[in-house]
């Protein structure tokens, strides 16, 4: 597939558009695609024709199409640029017409520099010669350096340096494009200067001497009367005198030889300088070379662009100016340690920055743009797009001034990608030096970018670079290199074209298609069904995977494994080869004859698009570690499938299997991310190595892939891994460990997908993998033209393409394959993750169905259950976790009987007929009758086991009052003697059930995890145990460790018992048969003949009045209800009328102390007397009526606690309150629960409405 971004002009109006076609597409082609295209194009002076390729020259990435041609360009031999000052990479070729150079419009050679004249020279060829004539200009015309004066010609040769202004022209050839070698900084050189001789001595006259000889010659003359001796006295100062006159001549004859002597030493010192400085000169243009060079390289696509490193520096030329040499002057002097070191300044010579030093530049002033220009196409000429990149952060009033970068391979990553210009900073590739060039906008830098801020403050300040209007630095002596209107644009655009060919130093692709390469090098079009099925009837296990400089890059596992080792940092595209190679085997090999085992600790990302492939299954994700120990006990139990498999067949091993016709599939474990795996589940590894050893034996192929391999693969699994693959690695002793190189670490971090190979006892061979990203085009597909936003530079896609990425159709077209070739879906070393919602299947006699357990170790599943043989079940888990729904399915599924104790009344039916009683913990009367029952099962024994199911143990266990801590010591005990009488219990609960007593009562225990691990983790689990599938009912079965989906409730056993039933009192009482008061749970109660004094007692608000009123309703007798304690007088006439007969009394603690209650006391031995009275009142009367009807040990007390039998002498095992008109019937110490009934308050009112009947 070929991409390019071309510009059309038509007229005044130009814009860019993408084009994307398959290789080899002309524009014929383009056109008759999309027919709204302009015809008859030009690139240059050249028209487009028909036949011309996309992608080949003219129709390259940024070129520029035209309707109308441009004027031929004549290249000759000799040209003549400007290469340093403004106007910089401005040229022309030098023909048989004369050229003129100057600032105006009419030269040829145009100069936009102030110090140029508007004609300044003229160049031109004379027989052969290239001759230079000034003119008259104002600033002069230097020729290396030499003034060359008006109307005065001057042969040029190749090299020559004019300078005009602060400009410099250059004759070069065309084809004679500098080579560029970077040297070192230029050394440090010091010339030692001859210390000048020093004057000769001037000498005093000896005048002492001279007198000395006269004063004692005259003495001697005179004493000894000698004249002689005055002729010795004038002898010796004319020794004198002529010794003074020689040495005087002789001095100054010498200190003339020392002086010329002198100078000329100074001489060959300076011109020892003179050579150091045109040394050091050299160095520097060739460490930056001059603006017009830079542009002159792009132009041209020589080989020196993209030739320097930008990580060790970014070292860019401003221009010239004076600087200080590294050369300098040492003058000696004649007395020691006094020599004078002169500082040598360097005229006309480069003006170096460093931004990698800087961090941080600004540019202010007219000439920022220019200056920001020069600066970015040298950086774009210098140094790599995949080593640097450029973004752009401008305003949108700013943008425009930026669009000459838009093709720029650094701002632009692919043709059909959005440049990096806009309001904010855009992404960039990781581990490349990154350049944020910021026009006026405020923008954060990515951490270690060098920025090149635009500001519109001019005022000086460090790290701001101030230009003027004549092309200088504000208050320095530089000249700035400037480029020529439109020669930046140029060179982006040269730039742009050249990177559609680049390849790297090795001779590989940038990137290549999967697609691409199974049909160039297989004749396969591996998108295409039947394409597949073809290549899989020529089954072969060559993995087609990449490419190498050579030619396409195959591997074979089982010739170059048996296992693989791959690593690579993040972005260096190792899940991409990950997906390569399943995508690539799969499509060589069925799945029958393939399978794959994807584990990925990255949460499945890498593995996303291959978990499709009918060749995958089973495929497990950081997201449950239980499942990759799950997958390692199915890998074990796999392997002694496959040991079977080749021991009845009589074979060796799986190629003599294969060989005999056997249909054993090759199975390939990848793990991504192997070393989380390891740091996570040590005991993995230890399963790996044994995999490893016997892998290829038993088919079976390991390949692990890590971002850091160092201290993890260990030397048993090492020594498998014949085949090894390295990405791009940070650290060389990664590189090292996995190709025995420090190739890795040294890998372009651009280059994502390139990688270095080793196989065993080969050499190691460096690659670029395929990818399956992206979208490569049908082989059919038609050219596409898309158009370009102007403010953005996006393409605009004309139909999204989400799910049309190459591995996609990859693995649509091995799916379609498969369901063609109609074959059974492959083995599976291990069944699929138990469900999430089941439904619970009858179980055996004695078995209560629980779920549905995994068995790994067996590569099966299969249901379980609570049998009576298990004793005691526990069922841990927390809120929200299914244990409740769990005792439902036990419940219903249960043949025996069972009963049901809990906090709130579950949704179970009662109905059941195996289902004797579902009972509140608060309903402490039903629960005494069942434990006691259960009590007296366990104690005597019984004929029919019995389950009994506690719900909500932390409830139980939370209250603190008497009877639940009763309740809670007598369900321990029959946990504890029930499971020998027949009698089994299943507590669920959360904490409590874990660390309470409750817990050493079972044996088997069921730890639910969907609410929470933590409690279960007390049972002493690992939570790498633990299934972590958040649903209801996943949990783990001990002691057997088997994970387990408990069912929902089923239909119940069809061949149930049928319970002994526990049945509540009826909450409302409507009739009653003649002489009964209330229901019991035997039946109707009533009060026998004999009971002569009956107390009714309770609580405010407990029934007293409705009992009263329902025992007279059921009394056939004759009856005195006492209304008011002035009744005696009618009491006692009709106590005389009808002995033997009923009095009710209600609220009897109110009459003590009054004459009535005397009567009632005398009537007692006579008539039968039912009292109410207050619980309180009762207990505390001694004297008076309620003592003598307590004595007789007969009534009824609503609503009472366990302390409240005293009242009628009785001790009350648990309390009987459910409600008003509730209680319990005491008949002279025995015990009868009871419910009142209301319809004699609602027929007849309480009291009745007469007083006697």
């Amino acid at each position: 597939m070929t991409t390019v971004r071309l510009t059309i002009c038509e007229g005044a109006r130009s814009r860019d558009v993408v084009v994307r076609a398959p290789a080899g597409t002309t524009w014929a082609e383009v056109i008759a695609a999309n027919p709204t295209l302009p015809q008859g194009l030009f690139a240059g002076a050249r028209p487009i024709a028909a036949t011309d390729v996309v992608g080949s020259h003219p129709l390259v990435h940024a070129a520029v199409l035209s309707s109308t041609p441009a004027a031929a360009v004549t290249r000759h031999l000799l040209e003549l640029h400007v290469i340093e000052g403004p106007g910089a990479g401005a040229w022309v070729p030098l023909g048989p017409t004369s050229v003129t150079v100057g600032r105006a419009r009419s030269a040829v050679l145009q100069v936009p520099d102030p110090g140029v004249s508007r004609h300044h020279l003229t160049v031109g060829l004379d027989s052969g010669r290239v001759v230079v004539t000034a003119h008259d200009a104002t600033n002069g015309t230097l020729v290396d350096g030499q003034p060359l004066a008006p109307a005065t010609e001057r042969e040029l040769t190749l090299g020559n340096r004019i300078g005009i202004g602060n400009s410099v022209l250059e004759l070069v050839r065309r084809d004679g494009v500098p080579t560029m070698t970077w040297p070192e900084p230029p050394p440090q050189v010091q010339i030692r200067m001859p210390a000048a001789p020093q004057p000769p001595e001037k000498r005093p006259w000896p005048l002492a001497m001279a007198l000395l000889p006269l004063v004692v010659a005259g003495g001697a003359a005179l004493l000894l009367h000698n004249p002689m001796f005055l002729m010795f006295a004038v002898l010796s100062p004319v020794m004198l005198l002529s010794q003074y006159v020689t040495d005087r001549r002789g001095g100054s004859r010498s200190h003339r030889r020392a002086m010329a002597a002198h100078r000329d030493d100074v001489e060959v010192a300076e011109a020892q300088v003179r050579r150091a400085l045109e040394q050091e000169i050299a160095v520097r243009r060739s460490r930056t070379p001059a603006l017009g060079t830079t542009v002159w390289v792009a132009r041209s696509g020589a080989a020196a662009r993209w030739s320097r490193d930008p990580t060790a520096e970014l070292r860019l030329r401003l221009g010239t100016g004076v600087v200080e040499s590294g050369v300098t002057r040492r003058w000696q002097r004649h007395t020691f340690g006094d020599d004078d070191i002169e500082p040598v300044a360097l005229q006309q010579a480069p003006v170096e920055i460093d931004l990698r030093t800087a961090g941080r530049v600004e540019l202010a002033g007219p000439q920022r743009q220019l200056v920001a220009q020069s600066l970015l196409t040298q950086l774009a000429t210098w140094f790599s797009p995949d080593e640097l990149q450029i973004v752009v952060c401008a305003s949108p009033v700013n943008r425009p001034a930026w669009q000459w970068l838009r093709f720029l391979p650094h701002v632009l990553p692919a043709p059909d990608a959005t440049p990096r210009i806009g309001p904010t900073c855009a992404d960039t590739a990781a581990d490349t030096t990154v350049v944020l060039v910021t026009d006026e906008v405020a923008a954060n830098a990515p951490a270690d970018a060098v920025v090149i801020a635009l500001v519109a403050d001019s005022t000086p300040q460090p790290g701001r670079i101030v230009t003027t209007a004549q092309g200088r630095v504000d208050g320095l002596d530089i000249t700035l290199d400037l480029p020529a209107p439109g020669q930046a644009e140029t060179a982006v655009r040269a730039l742009a074209a050249a990177t559609g060919s680049q390849r790297s130093s090795v001779g590989l692709p940038r990137e290549v298609s999967l697609v691409d390469l199974a049909r160039e090098y297989r004749t396969l079009d591996p998108t295409h069904p039947d394409a597949v099925l073809r290549a899989w009837s020529e089954a072969s296990d060559r993995v087609l995977l990449g490419r190498t400089a050579e030619g396409p890059w195959e591997v074979s596992l089982p010739v170059d494994g048996p296992h693989a080792l791959i690593a690579g940092t993040t972005g260096a595209g190792k899940s991409g080869l990950l997906q390569t190679f399943l995508v690539s085997w799969a499509l060589s090999r069925s799945p029958q004859e393939l399978s794959y085992v994807l584990i990925d600790y990255k949460g499945g990302a890498a593995f996303s698009g291959c978990a499709g492939l009918p060749h995958t299954v089973g495929m497990v994700t950081d997201l449950d570690a239980s499942l990759t120990v799950r997958a390692l006990r199915s890998l074990q139990a796999e392997i002694r499938r496959r040991e079977q498999l080749l021991a009845s067949a009589g074979a060796v091993d799986y190629a003599a299997y294969r060989d005999n016709g056997g249909g054993l599939a090759r199975l390939v474990l990848v793990i991504d991310e192997f070393r989380v795996l390891a740091d996570e589940l040590p005991d993995f590894v230890h399963g790996l190595v044994r995999l490893a050893a016997v892998g290829r034996s038993m088919g079976i192929h390991l390949i692990l892939a890590t971002q850091r391999p160092a201290g993890v693969v260990s030397a048993d699994i090492r020594a498998n891994m014949d085949l090894r693959i390295a990405l791009r690695l940070n650290d060389v002793t990664d590189s090292r460990d996995v190709i025995d190189a420090d190739d890795a670490a040294r890998l372009d971090p651009s280059r994502p997908g390139r990688a270095v190979a080793q196989r065993a006892g080969g050499d190691r061979q460096r690659v670029q993998v395929a990818r399956v990203s992206g979208h490569t085009p049908r082989l059919d597909a038609a050219p596409e033209v898309l158009s370009v936003d102007p403010q953005t530079g996006a393409p605009i896609s004309r139909r999204a393409r989400e799910d049309d990425d190459d591995l996609s159709r990859i693995v649509s077209a091995i799916r379609r394959a498969h369901a063609l070739e109609g074959s059974a879906p492959a083995h599976r070393p291990w069944l699929p993750p138990l469900a999430a919602r089941l439904t619970a299947e009858s179980g055996g006699a004695g078995t209560a169905p629980l779920g549905l357990v995994d068995l790994p170790d067996e590569q099966r599943q299969e249901w379980t259950g609570w049998s009576l043989k298990d004793g005691n079940l526990l069922i841990v888990g927390g809120p929200a976790s299914g244990r409740s729904t769990v005792l439902r399915t036990l419940a219903t599924g249960s043949r025996e009987s069972v009963y049901w104790l809990t906090a709130s009344k579950p949704t179970v039916g009662e109905s059941l007929p195996h289902i004797g009683a579902v009972i509140r913990f608060d309903e402490h009367a039903r629960v005494h009758r069942l434990l006691t029952w259960l009590e007296d099962r366990i104690a005597h024994g019984g004929a029919d086991p019995v389950r009994l199911l506690i719900d909500d143990w932390d409830s139980l266990q939370a209250r603190t009052d008497a009877l639940s801590l009763t309740l809670s010591d007598r369900l321990l005990a029959i946990l504890r003697d029930g499971p020998r009488a027949g009698v089994v219990t299943a507590v669920a609960g959360g904490r409590g059930v874990v660390s309470g007593r409750v817990s050493g009562l079972a044996a088997r225990r069921l730890c639910l995890t969907s609410g929470g691990t933590d409690d279960v983790i007390l049972l002493g689990v690992k939570p790498a145990q633990l299934p972590s599938l958040g649903t209801p009912g996943r949990g783990l079965l001990l002691p057997e460790e088997l994970e387990i989906q408990c069912a929902l409730p089923g239909a119940p056993a069809p061949d149930a018992s049928v319970a002994v039933r526990f049945d509540p009192l009826p909450a409302q009482v409507d009739s009653l048969p003649a002489g009964a008061f209330g229901v019991g749970l035997d039946g109707p109660i009533g009060w026998r003949d004999d009971d002569r004094a009956i107390l009714i007692a309770g609580p405010p608000g407990s029934g007293r009045s409705t009992a009263l009123a329902a025992s007279a309703a059921a009394d056939p007798g004759r009856t005195f209800w006492l209304t008011d304690p002035a009744q005696t007088t009618d009491l006692t006439r009709w106590a005389g009328e009808h002995p033997g007969g009923t009095v009710y009394v209600d609220d009897a603690d109110q009459l003590g102390g009054t004459p009535i209650e005397g009567l009632l006391a005398d009537l007692a031995g006579r008539h039968r007397l039912v009292v109410t009275s207050s619980l309180t009142s009762a207990t505390a009367a001694f004297t008076g009526l309620l003592p003598l009807v307590k004595r007789a040990g007969v009534g009824v007390i609503l609503q009472p606690g366990p302390r409240d039998g005293e009242v009628l002498g009785v001790s009350l095992p648990t309390s009987y309150d459910e409600g008003p008109g509730s209680g319990v019937v005491v008949h002279r110490g025995r015990l009868t629960q009871v419910r009142v009934s209301r319809a004699a308050c609602r027929t007849t009112g309480c009291p009745p409405a007469t007083a006697a009947g």
